[in-house]
Parts: C-alpha cells; sequence; structure tokens
C-alpha cells in the first residue's frame, strides 16, 4: 500500500492512517474497498502531496 500510495503521489502518513481508522474487514462490500484505493479520484484529492 504504501508503494502504490507513492506512485498515486499521496500524502503516505495521512493515507495510511486513514485506511487504519476504516479498518475494512471480511464484511466490508467491494464498492466501499475500491473508495479506499489510491487511485480513487477521492482518496487522490483527500491525500494528495503538495508540491513545492
Amino acid at each position: 500500500m504504501i508503494e502504490m500510495a507513492k506512485a498515486y503521489n499521496l500524502n503516505v502518513y495521512k493515507y495510511l492512517n486513514f485506511l487504519l481508522e476504516k479498518r475494512p474487514n471480511a464484511r466490508t462490500a467491494q464498492k466501499e474497498l475500491e473508495k479506499l484505493a489510491p487511485w480513487d479520484e477521492e482518496a487522490q484529492k483527500m491525500f494528495a502531496r503538495k508540491m513545492k
């Protein structure tokens, strides 16, 4: 997940913190899991690394 977050230019710390807070489990629907993926547009907006 770390490498995928880096590949999508996300703030790794904030993204992993978000994942740990959401803690998907066996009952999590596929659609909900997709929202947690680093390629999800909303995740990219929320966790994009700021360019200097």
